[in-house]
């Protein structure tokens, strides 16, 4: 559901003065990001740095996890999940699904692509100066973190799009 004018007001106020939030909130919008989200899972599920990290975070058969990622709150249905945890038994069998099945695209698609899609609004957070220190990066840890609590305290659901500035990042670099 479309976002009122108070919960973004809320929201922002929440960023901070040193954040500006941009709401990307009609169907083009979500479109564009969804396409964007896609692109940096495909990235993610195609590199080997994240393979040992995907395949430790799971914790299988579980709807609670203390630790890690339960597999009941990843999205894809039992027959799905069973087909991932045997596809994650190895890198090799990793690389051949994603390469002749195409297992990264219709895995973002499950993953990221249909909530992205379909939520109300995606929101950017930019902030008044490029971070250069430390303590501007934990400023902006900070930041997400008070949007995401205030989003949960307006019963809302926000998931924090980290997947796009960390590969961002890695694409520069390499």
């Amino acid at each position: 559901r479309p976002l009122t004018h108070s919960q973004k007001q809320i929201l922002q106020q929440a960023a901070g003065k040193h954040y500006t939030i941009q709401w990307m909130e009609s169907l083009l919008q979500r479109l564009q990001m969804t396409k964007l989200i896609l692109q940096t899972t495909r990235i993610r599920l195609r590199i080997p740095e994240a393979y040992p990290v995907h395949k430790s975070i799971i914790e299988w058969n579980a709807q609670y996890s203390l630790d890690r990622i339960p597999d009941a709150a990843l999205g894809p249905g039992r027959i799905n999940l069973k087909i991932m945890r045997a596809v994650l038994s190895s890198w090799e069998c990793v690389q051949f699904l994603n390469r002749y099945i195409g297992a990264a695209w219709s895995t973002s698609l499950q993953l990221d692509g249909w909530t992205s899609l379909s939520c109300g609004a995606h929101m950017i957070m930019l902030r008044d100066q490029k971070p250069q220190t430390d303590e501007d990066f934990i400023d902006i840890g900070k930041a997400v973190q008070r949007v995401w609590l205030t989003a949960t305290q307006l019963d809302l659901w926000h998931q924090p799009e980290m997947v796009i500035p960390i590969f961002a990042r890695y694409i520069s670099k390499n």
